[in-house]
């Protein structure tokens, strides 16, 4: 045994002294000091077992020590104890937890921020229980709760979003709903909190049909947009947010005016959003996507050009590892594939009419565009061996697009906190 399990073995024992006689004396003694002393030397920082102990031995002599002499105990054991409360080692004095709650706060949000990217999925479901801990210990009068209550409900929605667990969904829009309600009509981060809700509903919608669900994203999403200045670093992301949810009502209704809405919207987000910025690539997607949902109601050529070309961009900026990345290629595969049909179809009707023994290639000059298809397509699923040049397959002008996702994307509600990467939990 080495010293560090001695010394928390004797510590231990102190507290099970104090536990059993109801009498704080232990923790009183000038050795019990010496012995705390030399265990916060040489106690790591992922010690989690030795730091809960220090901190029980703090809490107790905060108790039992005079009022003016028991402010260096309480700020030991508040030290101690934080590493385990943001990683889970029970049990924790009950008085302490408000004030644990509090200093766990900013590593929070940092986890928080990173697991929507993250790889790890154990990350992403700490991160939800960490944040229900903090909501749990947070009473009903602070002033901070409502922005914890929305923190939570991202956390889960991002579990949601992994595993697929219906319950942490509804948990997801019910934590959202809650902070809204507590957050007043003018507060400053009520926008950031509406679109968390928006983007939640969405999701439930998604995975349910339930109309009520689409209309109440519908509008969580303009109110949180008409709720954002017009310099805010979230404005972009927010106008994409409701074009998509818009996209996604047309697709239910067929309401021509949600769709003008939602690529206006689309567009104005990519206008604010710089070259480089991480959520570039979703939100081009997102014009891609109502771009063609327009082409194919009226078959304008513009449309299907533009949505090429945003779908492109989007691939462009969307880095090699990226989940979105399959998608986001397949989706321009078919766009590409679809421009080649058109132009093939046409191409033989033109050379019906002349009586000209012409290629579709010849005609059109298009073939650049079957070859990118392919690309595109070969990048998501490799060709099987010995496959040779695909045959273009006849297709009337101005047809919806035969296949390829293009459900629009969210990005991220980012919190406006910010703090520098902790560890992952072990």
């Amino acid at each position: 045994m080495d010293d560090r399990d001695q010394l928390t073995a004797a510590l231990e024992t102190r507290l099970e002294m104090v536990e059993s006689t109801q009498n704080l004396s232990a923790v009183l003694e000038p050795e019990a000091l010496r012995e705390s002393a030399r265990l916060a030397e040489i106690a790591q920082e992922d010690d989690l077992g030795s730091l809960n102990i220090l901190g029980w031995f703090h809490w107790y002599r905060y108790q039992a020590l005079p009022e003016d002499e028991d402010e260096e105990d309480f700020e030991a054991a508040i030290e101690s104890l934080t590493p385990c409360f943001l990683f889970e080692e029970d049990p924790l004095p009950q008085p302490l937890l408000p004030v644990l709650a509090d200093r766990a706060f900013k590593t929070a949000v940092a986890f928080l921020q990173q697991a929507p990217q993250a790889a790890d999925p154990d990350l992403v479901g700490y991160t939800a229980r960490l944040w229900q801990r903090i909501v749990d210990a947070t009473d009903s009068a602070h002033p901070n709760r409502a922005g914890r209550l929305s923190n939570l409900g991202a956390a889960l929605r991002t579990r949601y979003q992994r595993t697929g667990a219906a319950d942490d969904l509804d948990r997801a829009i019910a934590s959202s709903e809650e902070a809204v309600a507590a957050t007043p009509p003018l507060h400053r981060n009520r926008a950031g909190r509406l679109s968390n809700l928006g983007i939640a509903l969405q999701l439930r919608y998604e995975r349910t049909g339930v109309a009520s669900d689409l209309h109440q994203a519908v509008d969580s999403a303009r109110e949180a947009l008409a709720a954002t200045p017009d310099q805010h670093p979230n404005r972009a992301g927010r106008l994409s947010n409701l074009g998509a949810v818009l996209l996604l009502r047309h697709e239910r209704t067929g309401a021509a005016r949600d769709l003008e809405q939602a690529i206006g919207h689309c567009r104005d987000a990519v206008t604010a959003t710089p070259a480089g910025h991480p959520g570039r690539a979703t939100i081009l997607a997102n014009l891609a996507a109502a771009l063609r949902a327009r082409w194919e109601r009226s078959g304008t050529a513009a449309d299907l050009d533009q949505a090429i070309e945003s779908a492109q961009e989007a691939v462009t900026a969307t880095p090699a590892e990226h989940p979105e990345r399959a998608g986001r290629m397949s989706s321009l595969g078919a766009l590409l594939r679809t421009r080649y049909e058109q132009e093939q179809a046409g191409a033989a009707q033109a050379a019906d009419d002349l009586d000209h023994d012409l290629t579709a290639e010849e005609e059109t000059g298009e073939s650049e565009d079957a070859a990118d298809a392919a690309d595109a397509a070969e990048t998501v699923v490799p060709a099987p061996p010995g496959r040779g040049p695909a045959t273009p397959r006849p297709a009337q002008p101005r047809q919806p697009a035969a296949g390829g996702p293009h459900r629009p994307h969210r990005p991220a509600e980012t919190s406006p906190t910010t703090a520098s990467g902790p560890r992952p939990p072990a």
